[in-house]
């Protein structure tokens, strides 16, 4: 009788082990030296606005990050985009890409587009298309570095 207990209050606490909340995410603060590199003279202002670490949360739910690494004369931007799948959990992708400007606005993997808010270059509106507009997330992002 007291295996069988035993037994049971093992499989109760490894199942209690495998609920726990995921590890929350480390913040973005910082990034490495060299990770950002600064436009060139070139660089149009209005790009030049988009470069550095943009933070928000697709449909005010999953945490997202776009840190704009490079921007190049030609309106091509090298990219990092990472993102949490689970709610308030570590970051589970991180994918570099190169991304362009197009009218304003810096397009991301033809899913993504992040447009600076013209009264508050510190604030920029993302949208996240995925397939269809139904999949369509919406965020608010704001630039921390």
């Amino acid at each position: 009788m007291n295996s069988a207990r035993t037994s049971i209050a093992v499989i109760c606490l490894t199942l209690l082990a495998t609920c726990a909340p995921p590890a929350p995410q480390e913040p973005i603060t910082a990034v490495a030296p060299g990770t950002i590199v600064a436009p060139a003279a070139n660089v149009p202002a209005a790009w030049a606005a988009y470069s550095g670490v943009w933070l928000g949360k697709w449909d005010g739910v999953w945490d997202a990050a776009i840190i704009v690494r490079k921007i190049h004369q030609d309106g091509l931007v090298d990219v990092t985009y990472r993102w949490a799948n689970d709610v308030g959990g570590p970051w589970r992708t991180d994918s570099t890409t190169l991304g362009r400007i197009e009218n304003g606005v810096l397009i991301i993997g033809g899913h993504v587009r992040l447009a600076i808010d013209p009264a508050n270059p510190t604030v920029a509106r993302g949208d996240f298309f995925h397939g269809t507009n139904d999949a369509h997330r919406v965020s608010r992002f704001n630039k921390v570095i």
